[in-house]
Order: structure tokens, then C-alpha cells, then sequence
């Protein structure tokens, strides 16, 4: 009988613990930041840019005066875009993987001049 407050002591702090805690907090969506030139980027941000369509070797990109993204999931853009004013979203990146590289004999692949910046998970609508 002198067990019987320990044990009962003991379960009770048993069910406590494993009570979850329960919050009905939903997550506010992200809001993409409006860029104009790389000095507004930072890689890993979510952001709109607003530009010209067009379709390079790498991908479709979007050029502004100051600033080109790649949307590098997309090949080319569908034929009445190209040339046209975008708006494009996506999660951006900065990337030295599509860079030129030179080789023992001095030869230079086709590439990029590195340091590219990319969007990724991209939306876009045509802009009038």
C-alpha cells in the first residue's frame, strides 16, 4: 500500500508529458520581394522581377537594364512571350555551375561568365 501514491504520482506525470501541445497558428505565406538590379538580391529570397522575355542557351531569361535573371526550369519561352515584358516569381539563386571552363590546352568551353543568378519554382505572367 505505501507504493500505491508513488505509482499514482508517477502516471499522472507520465500523462502529462505525453499530452501534445496543440496551436492553431497557420503560417503567414510568403510575401516575394520586388528586385530591380542585384543589389536588391539576396539568393534564397522569394522575389518578382520584371523584365524582357527572352530565350538564351542556358534557358528563358529575363533582362531589365540592369539586372538578367535565368529561369533555368524553363527552356524557352512560348513564342508570342519572347520579346515581351514578364513578370516573373521564384526562389532565387546565385551559381557558378554554368561558368566556362578553360582546360590544360587553353581551350574555352561555351558558358557563362559565372556568378549567374537564377530563379527557381518560377511563375511568370505577360505584363502590358
Amino acid at each position: 500500500m505505501k507504493h500505491i501514491p508513488i505509482l499514482a504520482l508517477i502516471a499522472g506525470l507520465a500523462a502529462c508529458a505525453t499530452t501534445p501541445m496543440v496551436t492553431d497558428m497557420a503560417a503567414e505565406p510568403e510575401t516575394p520581394i520586388l528586385i530591380t538590379s542585384s543589389s536588391d538580391a539576396e539568393p534564397g529570397q522569394l522575389v518578382r522581377f520584371v523584365g524582357v522575355a527572352y530565350d538564351a542557351k542556358l534557358s528563358a531569361i529575363v533582362v531589365s537594364d540592369s539586372f538578367s535573371l535565368y529561369c533555368i526550369e524553363l527552356d524557352e519561352w512560348p513564342g508570342e512571350v519572347n520579346g515581351q515584358t514578364v513578370e516573373v516569381t521564384g526562389r532565387l539563386e546565385v551559381t557558378d555551375q554554368y561558368a566556362a571552363t578553360v582546360n590544360a590546352k587553353g581551350e574555352i568551353s561555351q558558358g557563362t561568365s559565372g556568378g549567374d543568378w537564377l530563379l527557381r519554382g518560377v511563375e511568370w505572367r505577360a505584363v502590358e
